[in-house]
């Protein structure tokens, strides 16, 4: 499959390759891969057609951005890269130093904005679900960092299927950022991508379905602990 071979992400608008870069190797310590190595796969992937990248702050302690980061800079690639990155798991010590609460992910985003050099991204994963933060506080946090600019949308990585379709009847009652409502009425725990509805993913390297776009596309489902 040429990763040239572009499609819309869901519902959206967001036109992405079939197949994802995952990093969570790149600056990984021991089993991982290190700067030229994680370059070569990069350009490797980039030269084949790709645009879609996956991170998180979590990979290599945020060496996974910093380098996605400087490989996107030194090719001048930021319009052409679609980043996707995650937040959720603990990143220090302290009661709001992980989760989903509002203070974690607000924090989380402007430090992966900062290791990512850029001033937005195109998708924010919830890592994790904490087992703790209500669906209205979540959709609302993710909901004002689309408006604030800094995703231009946002998801889900791994949760349970009934949070998830709490967050899907909570999604429909909150107004979008461009002051339109949201349109999806499911609550099924796989949905297709709107701006402030929940998209649920797996994580790292993924194959879209290459089927309309308005099915639902499915993700292989891989349980990560980075």
């Amino acid at each position: 499959m040429p990763l040239s071979d572009y499609r819309t992400l869901g519902r959206s608008g967001l036109v992405v390759s079939p197949l994802a870069l995952g990093t969570m190797t790149f600056g990984t310590a021991r089993w991982g891969s290190g700067e030229a190595d994680s370059r070569a796969v990069f350009d490797a992937y980039i030269d084949a057609g790709g645009n879609f990248v996956d991170t998180a702050d979590v990979y290599a302690s945020g060496r996974s951005e910093t380098l996605l980061g400087q490989f996107i800079n030194d090719r001048s690639l930021r319009p052409q890269i679609v980043i996707a990155t995650k937040a959720g798991f603990s990143i220090g010590s302290g009661p709001n130093r992980g989760g989903n609460g509002s203070s974690h992910l607000n924090a989380s985003i402007n430090a992966s904005l900062r290791r990512l050099v850029t001033d937005y991204l195109d998708m924010y994963f919830v890592h994790t679900w904490d087992g703790v933060t209500p669906a209205d506080e979540l959709i609302e946090t993710m909901a004002s960092l689309v408006r604030s600019g800094k995703t231009q949308y946002c998801g889900m990585s791994n949760a349970p299927a009934w949070y998830v379709a709490q967050d899907c009847r909570v999604t429909p009652r909150r107004e979008r950022p461009n002051g339109r409502r949201t349109t999806s009425g499911s609550t099924a725990p796989i949905r297709s991508a709107t701006r402030c509805s929940p998209i649920v993913t797996g994580a790292s390297s993924t194959r879209w379905s290459a089927s309309p776009a308005t099915s639902v596309r499915r993700r292989h489902r891989w349980r990560c602990s980075g």
